[in-house]
């Protein structure tokens, strides 16, 4: 064996601990690299060959009802590689064995299996039989959930029927990978909706569809020129009642899961990016540190004949061997993480097969970053071993230059001072960069530590804004038709009802100067105490009797204020008439994108004195089950919606998902705050061993001794905590920045136990680091110290 590989060994032996160390922050860097990834490469390949095969389609147009001839005529633009015609409608379910209704999405599909636009993968089972007209095939989460199976029957209600679906077929679809009814669900709950697709046949006479369609998707050749193609579009399909126009990247489900793909991507380059980086720095101290204590081992090798490349070249494979050693480990550590992130991923998106796979690329990538690091790490004390001369090695260091701190020269405060407490400052002092680097470590800790923690506040907060302040109601009600006074003065006298309001839906154009958006204006009740808006600064905003309300991000988009004149065009009837109406003002919302009327002037506009197409109630204890109930056979209603539910189905994912994402943050911070701190320490030990054993030769005891060393730790963690507090809230925000889409956005909310568990979890893992460091400080030999020269 060389002497060098022999040296190496023994020095991997004798500082183990911060080998360990070091090796550990170079693990958490790459196993965080090669789990988010591969996950990231995951979705992504999926997605990609999903919506290929099943040939998601590139638009999607709303409308209230279109012949299918006007297929053909969209067909005839330019551009436009193929469309299809659909029946879309969501309906009440019964399902045997539950006491309430299910929300199911009808979807009609060729009577024949065929390729077409948003086909369907099939799970189980076989499609449509010939001459049969009342067979379903669901999607899998909702048959796996309602415990449906082939052979099973439900009950749909269609048009003011009850119509006997049996179900001989469970699929898949790329338009709904992300299983949801609208973004004000949030999360998934397969269990209350489900996709139903039928015959083409069947829906079309179900719903006095005959020939006629209320859905277009649609393929392009040239997605850039998708927004000239809608714009065509629009003007041939004017005269059917177009409420809305969707590109792909703003449909719903792939705008959530685009969205996680993006964030993945960012996070894959962000987060090893930092664990590598503070590796590199601790493994700068360390190798100085070896280097000062070396330099009669290095002039002794330069004067048998080793050249300063081969010297230096010794320093930067300890640093590649640790890099290694630490990669292997964080590859395997990632891969176990790529595959619990893919069954967290299970739960939420709906794929035919989505496995986590070994990417070859991904690997290399993260040993090539590591490498780097290491090396950088190692190149200054590599240039320092090299610059020594065997002659200089021979003798003693010259001393630092010593002057007085900028403390000392406060004589008020350096009188106040112990003798220990000096000792502290000037060591500080005298090695600034160690000391910028234990503080930059626990900066970086808490930071993590803090964006943690708001992440769980900003979400709890989301959930409590949206269902206990704004969202008062206990059950919602969509209703089949628009209705008029009477229905809302019968749902107010039904059993277990205490309140109920009236709501009316409707889709318009909005438009402020060049700028124009397909949104849902919602009228509410004057006096409305189930449905409470909120303004920037939390205040309960009163509607108004004739402004426009507009959500921020929608405020946003139209860059409207309030005092401006949106116009307003109408997308269904018969009203074709434009409205100037002003902004009266900007509400906070986190859900979507909304704007609000008083009912009875949204009314107005569409040439009404009053209509309504939904309902809020309130209702009494457990009364919400049983109206759900008294509901599902009531003609006039299309869905009944029971606001506990999806509050409860939101807090059970979340929970979840956050205790998982918070334990990876406590491992990942802790294991940057231990390492530097312990290695800073153990290397101030190391240099200072002939002073703090002069100080047991003094009368000091072990423990005074080691107070000296933990008081300087917590001395420079403490200044690391409150620079690491602001920049995690520098982070906090950062992240509601990039969380700011169409569908969501993160509230920067930040609760007070944020703050303290930051600082508990920084004060347990300076402890931890300090333990660790006590038995070196325990076997600090004060003769055999004091025997060596200086």
């Amino acid at each position: 064996m060389k002497v060098l590989t022999k040296k190496l060994a023994r020095d991997m032996y004798k500082s183990w601990g911060q080998a360990l160390a070091v090796a550990a922050v170079v693990f958490c860097g790459v196993a965080s690299y090669v789990s988010v990834a591969s996950a990231h490469r995951n979705l992504l390949l999926t997605r990609d060959t999903y919506y290929a095969q099943y040939r998601l389609a590139d638009f999607f147009i709303l409308l209230e009802r279109a012949p299918r001839t006007a297929i053909f005529k969209l067909e005839a633009i330019p551009g436009v590689r193929e469309a299809r015609g659909r029946v879309v409608k969501d309906v009440n379910l019964d399902v045997e064995g539950f006491d309430e209704s299910r929300i199911g999405r009808i979807i009609s599909m060729p009577d024949r299996p065929e390729p077409v636009l948003n086909d369907i993968c099939m799970m189980s089972g076989r499609y449509f039989e010939k001459g049969t007209a009342n067979e379903v095939i669901l999607s899998q989460a909702f048959a796996r959930e309602n415990g449906l199976e082939i052979g099973d029957s439900l009950d749909a209600s269609i048009n003011n029927k009850k119509h006997t679906l049996r179900v001989v077929g469970t699929a898949l679809s790329p338009e709904y990978v992300y299983m949801i009814r609208s973004a004000q669900d949030f999360i998934p709950s397969p269990e209350r909706f489900g996709v139903l697709w039928v015959a083409e046949t069947f829906a079309e006479r179900a719903f006095n569809m005959e020939g006629a369609c209320n859905d277009i998707v649609g393929a392009v050749d040239d997605p850039e020129q998708l927004e000239q193609i809608l714009d065509r579009a629009d003007k041939i399909l004017k005269p059917y009642g177009v409420f809305a126009k969707i590109k792909r990247k703003d449909q719903i489900s792939n705008n959530f899961l685009s969205s996680e793909i993006t964030g993945l991507g960012v996070t894959a380059k962000i987060v090893p990016t930092i664990f590598l980086g503070i590796a590199a720095l601790v493994l700068l101290v360390l190798l100085n540190r070896m280097v000062r204590q070396e330099r009669t081992q290095i002039g002794l090798l330069k004067a048998y004949g080793y050249s300063n490349w081969t010297v230096a070249l010794h320093y930067v494979r300890f640093a590649l061997v640790l890099g290694i050693v630490g990669s292997l480990g964080g590859f395997l550590t990632g891969q176990l993480l790529a595959r619990g992130m893919i069954r967290m991923y299970v739960d939420f998106f709906e794929f035919p097969l989505l496995r986590s796979r070994v990417y070859p690329n991904v690997v290399l990538q993260a040993v090539a970053m590591t490498m780097v690091f290491a090396t950088l790490g190692a190149v200054g004390a590599a240039r320092r071993a090299a610059r020594i001369q065997p002659a200089e090695a021979m003798r003693p260091p010259a001393p630092r230059s010593g002057h007085r701190t900028i403390f000392e020269r406060m004589a008020a405060l350096w009188g106040r001072l112990s003798f220990t407490w000096k000792m502290i400052v000037r060591n500080t002092s005298r090695y600034k960069f160690r000391a910028a680097i234990t503080v930059l470590g626990v900066t970086v800790s808490a930071a993590t530590l803090f964006l943690g923690w708001f992440l769980m506040d900003a979400m709890e907060y989301l959930l409590e804004f949206q269902f206990t302040q704004t969202q008062r109601e206990d059950v919602r009600v969509m209703l089949a038709l628009e209705r008029g006074k009477s229905v809302w003065h019968d749902f107010r006298r039904m059993d277990h009802v205490r309140r109920a309001e009236p709501l009316l839906l409707y889709p318009f154009e909005a438009r402020n100067a060049w700028r124009k958006k397909d949104i849902a204006i919602t009228g509410i009740h004057r006096d409305s105490e189930l449905l409470r808006l909120m303004d920037t600064q939390g205040r309960t905003v009163d509607v108004g009797e004739t402004g426009l309300v507009l959500g921020e991000k929608l405020a946003e988009q139209l860059a409207a204020q309030a005092g401006d004149v949106v116009t307003l065009k109408p997308l269904l009837g018969r009203i074709k008439r434009e409205r100037h109406v002003p902004v009266s003002k900007v509400v906070r919302q986190y859900l979507g994108m909304g704007a609000y009327m008083d009912l009875d002037a949204l009314s107005r506009v569409l040439d009404e004195s009053f209509v309504m197409n939904a309902v809020l109630l309130r209702t009494g204890r457990d009364g919400a089950r049983q109206l759900n109930k008294d509901l599902k056979d009531v003609a006039a209603v299309s869905t009944v919606e029971i606001k506990e539910d999806s509050y409860q189905n939101l807090l059970d994912t979340m929970a979840e998902s956050m205790r998982i994402m918070n334990v990876v943050v406590l491992v990942f911070s802790g294991v940057i705050a231990f390492a530097v701190i312990y290695n800073s320490t153990i290397v101030s030990l190391v240099e200072r061993q002939r002073e703090l054993a002069s100080l047991r030769v003094m009368g000091f005891t072990t423990s005074e001794v080691g107070r000296i060393m933990y008081n300087e730790n917590f001395l420079l963690s403490a200044a690391g905590l409150i620079l690491g507090i602001p920049v995690g809230v520098g982070l906090c925000r950062a992240m509601v920045e990039a969380y700011d889409t169409d569908l969501y956005r993160f509230p920067f909310h930040l609760e007070p136990r944020t703050f303290v568990l930051t600082v508990v979890f920084s004060i347990v893992f300076v402890l931890l680091a300090n333990l660790a460091a006590h038995r070196r400080v325990l076997r600090l030999d004060m003769v055999e110290v004091l025997k060596a020269r200086e």
